[in-house]
């Protein structure tokens, strides 16, 4: 089993598809590794490969390696018949909604209730009536009412359920609507405007993806999101409990390669957009799009958070005006740079693209080719994380006194200058997989007198001058 999702990295879909065959790749090309796959799969008695979230159809022998034959054979999900319109299936399965009294078993399964009172039955039946027998509607309210067993709860939350009403939902089918509701209701629920953000936090991020809780700590101090704690372990402590409670709703997933990682279903995560579409934190969100389409839209004024990752773009020249912006997220196409890392390869961004930006608070550029002259205008910036970039002029970063997470995580640049010893902010400084490290000034770390976490490889001090 694989999932595909809106965007799919075949490269990923392969190797999701190899780990449970035990298959190694030697091949470094998309091309390569899917004739070894095919072969293998060829090779195999009753092979069934599902795949998960299909969003368009391709050729799946070509682009991932499945061999359709008697032996092996595909099943697919998707949400959108058309995907299943140019290519004649062996069977097309409807997934209806529950029948009213599935409805209720669910709801009362996910509540954790198994008692015969006549008065919360009841009120089951309304909350599920409600929900239109939709799964992942009965399980987000059943997660509310996890352990509750009095009346007087459930009646509050099937009034909620009854007024919670969506506007301007044009562009979402009857379906997808009525979960909606629910979301927008659970979101509502939520206790803290804390736990609300860090939920929000997790739709920047590409469908399917295995979120690191990580990322959302250092963008989440960059915001100052966790209030009365006095160092970033216990910001991290804030934020796993934060997740843990979204997990408990049914907001979040498990990630699956590990508790340090969590996932956003992508109906969820669609939900979650359309509740950032408007209000006071209006964020935009287009993975593995070009850009240059994008800088063609009006109205980029409002918007507090904006994630451009996985862009199809080579360079980024134009000045994008956006004062209220406090988040940005921006990378490069990390697919085609998977066979081959190449510094001609990355988003080449210019020195005026940030000068409209002065709002700014965190900023996480990835395979990305820039000077950071820019950067030094950004002064209300607290969280910059720079990831497989190729960095020119670092003496820049001087002008952000208020910065306080530097990560140059597998970034290319050879010497860190003296200069950054005016950040007198800094708390966590990252120079993990910087192999073109050469020289650090002797008194630079010393000269960090907040700084909390230093991370950096190991052998540094025996091949380089510190």
């Amino acid at each position: 089993m694989a999932t595909v999702s809106q965007t799919p990295n075949f490269r990923n879909i392969q190797g999701q598809l190899a780990d449970f065959l035990g298959l190694k790749f030697t091949e470094e090309t998309e091309q390569g590794r899917a004739e070894r796959l095919s072969s293998r799969l060829s090779n195999s008695n009753n092979s069934l490969i599902i795949l998960d979230d299909v969003w368009e159809e391709f050729d799946f022998k070509k682009k991932i390696g499945i061999p359709l034959s008697k032996d092996c054979k595909m099943l697919l999900t998707t949400r959108y018949k058309n995907v299943c319109a140019y290519r004649e299936y062996q069977s097309l399965i409807p997934l209806n909604v529950l029948e009213e009294d599935e409805g209720v078993t669910l709801l009362k399964r996910q509540a954790g209730i198994d008692d015969d009172s006549v008065s919360l039955n009841t009120l089951a039946t309304e909350i599920a009536k409600e929900c239109d027998g939709l799964p992942l509607a009965l399980v987000t309210i059943g997660s509310h009412l996890r352990g509750k067993k009095d009346t007087e709860t459930w009646e509050f939350v099937c009034e909620r359920v009854k007024k919670s009403k969506l506007e301007d939902i044009n562009h979402v089918n009857c379906t997808q609507s009525g979960v909606y509701a629910i979301l927008k209701w659970s979101y509502d629920y939520l206790k803290t405007d804390e736990i609300k953000f860090c939920f929000l936090m997790c739709s920047l991020f590409p469908e399917d993806f295995e979120i690191p809780l990580e990322d959302l700590v250092r963008i989440g101090v960059g915001l100052d999101l966790y209030k009365d704690v006095s160092s970033i372990e216990e910001a991290r402590r804030a934020l796993r409990s934060m997740v843990e409670t979204l997990k408990a709703l049914s907001l979040l997933l498990e990630g699956a390669c590990g508790k340090e990682f969590v996932r956003m279903h992508d109906i969820v995560r669609d939900a979650c957009l359309w509740i950032t579409s408007k209000g006071e934190n209006i964020f935009m969100s287009k993975i593995g799009m070009d850009l240059m389409q994008l800088t063609k839209e009006k109205g980029w004024i409002q918007y507090t958070a904006i994630s451009l990752l996985e862009n199809k773009l080579k360079e980024l020249s134009v000045r994008l005006e956006c004062p209220k912006l406090k988040i940005l997220l921006l990378g490069g196409d990390r697919q085609s740079l998977y066979y081959n890392y190449d510094k001609s390869k990355l988003l080449k961004v210019s020195d005026e693209c940030f000068e409209e930006m002065k709002a700014l608070e965190v900023v996480s550029l990835r395979y990305a080719d820039l000077s950071l002259k820019s950067l030094q205008f950004l002064t209300n910036l607290k969280t910059l994380e720079l990831s497989d970039c190729n960095l020119r002029d670092i003496s820049f970063l001087a002008k952000l006194n208020k910065l306080e997470i530097l990560s140059f995580g597998d970034s290319c640049f050879d010497e860190l200058p003296i200069e950054l010893s005016e950040l007198k902010e800094l708390r966590m400084l990252d120079l993990r997989g910087c192999s073109e490290l050469r020289r650090i000034p002797s008194n630079l770390i010393r000269s960090f007198s907040q700084l909390e976490e230093l991370y950096m490889e190991k052998d540094i001090f025996e091949e380089r001058e510190v």
